[in-house]
């Protein structure tokens, strides 16, 4: 609760507001899909990139309801680019992941919500991470996604700051 621009309550300000999370879906309504509900794999935007630094924290942060668009409740947020979930400065040669873009690379430059990967493992760019169909995504999550992110393969990485 004391993440983004939170104060330490759940409670937004008013009725127009909404608080922006950040959490792997294996499905989402996506505006590259006409905010159909769709499949939203996970993609490595890796060091080779130079990136780092234009990742996005989105999460917990005060958010302003935008209305419907094609029946899907929409929201405009104001979060900062490059900083960890502490404010922490992220480095450009830092990997990160993202739902955006359904797994095109294209998308690790348009700013995309996103939660960095302080590993020196994650050098290449394009892993692509698909969710099982049935409501196992947060198994697969710690089973899966969890070990590839968390094994000691490589040493984390000073001054990328700590990712929950």
């Amino acid at each position: 609760m004391l993440g983004g621009n939170m104060t330490g309550s759940c409670h937004t300000p008013n009725a127009s507001n909404v608080w922006s999370g950040f959490w792997p879906h294996p499905t989402t309504p996506q505006q590259l899909a006409d905010w159909q509900d769709v499949p939203a794999p996970g993609l490595i935007c890796g060091s080779d990139l130079m990136l780092g630094n234009k990742s996005v924290n989105c999460y917990s942060f005060l958010c302003k309801r935008a209305g419907t668009i094609n029946g899907v409740q929409v929201a405009t947020c104001t979060c900062p680019i490059g900083e960890t979930f502490d404010g922490t400065p992220i480095s450009a040669d830092t990997a990160f992941f993202t739902q955006a873009g359904q797994c095109s690379v294209n998308y690790c430059s348009q700013y995309p919500v996103s939660d960095p990967i302080g590993f020196d493992d994650f050098t290449q760019s394009g892993q692509c991470f698909r969710w099982p169909s049935d409501d196992m995504s947060s198994e697969f999550l710690s089973d899966k996604l969890g070990r590839s992110l968390l094994q000691g393969k490589g040493s984390k990485k000073a001054g990328t700051g700590n990712s929950p």
